[in-house]
C-alpha cells in the first residue's frame, strides 16, 4: 500500500484525541495553545480530525500534529501511525471497519460518503424526539426553533442508532449537516462539507438590503431571531439578513464573502449605479463568541475596516468612513451587569461581563420571569 493510500485511511480514520498526547484529552470545540508557535493565548481549536490556529492562520491535521510531537518526517509519521493505529486495530479505541472500505481511498468522495450513510441514518422527529428536543429549546429559550427552521428548508433529526436520543442532527442542505450534544450543549463534529448557511426571513422585503448579522453557531443565530421577534415592533429593523459560521474555522469564507461584497459595492458606486440617497454599503455586525478563538477572529475581520475606508479607496459617494464594513457595536449590547459596586461618595459602578448572543438572551428571558 502506497503512502498516500495509507495517508487517505489515516485521515478518514483517526481523530486527534486518538494520536495527540497533547490534546488527548481536549474536548472538540475546546480553545487551546497552538504547539506550531509560542502561543500564550489559546489561539487554536480542536475539531475530531484536526485543529486550526488563528494566530498561524492554518488548519493541522492529525498527521501534522503526529510529525511535530514525535519530531518525524512526514513519511516516517503516516508509516507508524499506519502500523500503530491501523494494522493493530485491537489496541486502536476507536477502530472500525471504516477505513476497509476502498471509496476512503477516493478523495473526491470521501465527504460524500460520509454524509450519504450520516442521511441514511437519519429519522424524522416522532412525538417522543420532537418532546425531547422541544425541552432542550425551550430551555435555552429558543422554543420557535423548529418552525424558524423549517422555513428555511432546514430540519432537526435524530440517529436510528442513538438509542437514548442524545444527539441532534441538523441538515442544512444534502451535503451539510451538523451534530449536537443535547446531553454536554456541545457541538461534535460536521457531515459533509463545513459551510456558511445565509438566511432572510423575508427575501421580498429584507433581501435587497446587504446588511448582515453573523453568528458562530445555530443557537447563537436562532436566540437573535426569537429576541427580534419578541421585541422589535418596527419591521424595518427586524429580520435582516442573517450569516451562520457553523465553525470559526470558516472565519476565512466569511471573510471572503465581505470582500467580495465591499468590492461589489465599489464597483457599483465608480459606475453610478446608486444615487446619493439609495446608497447600499454592505454592512456586517460580528456576534461571535467571546472566547479566544471568537476574538482573535473578530480583530482579524476588523482589520477589514481599515482596508475598505473612504480615504483609501477614494469613492465619489459612499458610507465606508461613516460606519465601516465591520460593525462589532452590537456585539456589545449582549453585555450584561455581573455587579454593581458602590464609591464612597455613594455612585454605583456597574461592572460587565460579556455574553454570547445565546446566554445573553436566555439572561434576559430569566430576569423577565
Amino acid at each position: 500500500m502506497t503512502i498516500r493510500e495509507r495517508s487517505a485511511i489515516i485521515k478518514s480514520t483517526l481523530e486527534l484525541c486518538d494520536i495527540s498526547t497533547i490534546y488527548n484529552e481536549k474536548r472538540i470545540g475546546s480553545s487551546v495553545r497552538c504547539i506550531f508557535h509560542e502561543d500564550k493565548h489559546k489561539s487554536a481549536q480542536i475539531y475530531p480530525n484536526s485543529m486550526y490556529c488563528f494566530a498561524c492562520r492554518q488548519k493541522f491535521g492529525v498527521i501534522d500534529v503526529y510529525m511535530h510531537e514525535n519530531n518525524l518526517s512526514y513519511v516516517d509519521a503516516v508509516i507508524e501511525m499506519y502500523n500503530k493505529y491501523i494494522s493493530n486495530q485491537t489496541s486502536f479505541k476507536s477502530s472500525n471497519n471504516q477505513f476497509k472500505n476502498n471509496n476512503v481511498l477516493n478523495k473526491g468522495n470521501k465527504g460524500n460518503n460520509n454524509i450519504e450513510a450520516t442521511l441514511e441514518d437519519l429519522e424524522e422527529l416522532n412525538s417522543y424526539t420532537k418532546r425531547k428536543l422541544q425541552k432542550y429549546l425551550e430551555e435555552r429559550h429558543i422554543p420557535k426553533s423548529i418552525a424558524i427552521f423549517k422555513k428555511f428548508d432546514i430540519h432537526f433529526y435524530f440517529s436510528k442508532k442513538d438509542k437514548y436520543k442524545n444527539n441532534i442532527y441538523i441538515k442544512f442542505n444534502e451535503n451539510f449537516i451538523i451534530t449536537f450534544s443535547l446531553a454536554t450543549k456541545k457541538y461534535k463534529g460536521v457531515r459533509g462539507k463545513s459551510e456558511l448557511t445565509f438566511l432572510t426571513l423575508d427575501k421580498e422585503i429584507y433581501g435587497k438590503y446587504p446588511y448582515y448579522n453573523c453568528f458562530e453557531g445555530w443557537a447563537d443565530a436562532l436566540s437573535y431571531i426569537h429576541y427580534e421577534i419578541d421585541n422589535c415592533k418596527e419591521k424595518s429593523t427586524a429580520f435582516i439578513n442573517i450569516i451562520i459560521l457553523n465553525s470559526v474555522a470558516n472565519v476565512n469564507k466569511l471573510k471572503n464573502f465581505m470582500e467580495e461584497s465591499a468590492q461589489k459595492y465599489i464597483e457599483d458606486i465608480r459606475n453610478g449605479v446608486y444615487e446619493e440617497d439609495e446608497d447600499q454599503m454592505p454592512i456586517f455586525f460580528l456576534h461571535l463568541d467571546s472566547d479566544e478563538a471568537g476574538n482573535v477572529a473578530t480583530e482579524e475581520l476588523l482589520k477589514l475596516n481599515e482596508k475598505y475606508d473612504t480615504k483609501n479607496i477614494k469613492l465619489k459617494i459612499g458610507k465606508f468612513d461613516a460606519y465601516g464594513l465591520i460593525n462589532v457595536d452590537r456585539r456589545y449590547e449582549l453585555l450584561i451587569v455581573e455587579e454593581i459596586e458602590k464609591t464612597p461618595e455613594g455612585k454605583e459602578i456597574k461592572k460587565f461581563k460579556f455574553k454570547d448572543c445565546n446566554e445573553g438572551y436566555c439572561h434576559r428571558k430569566n430576569n423577565q420571569k
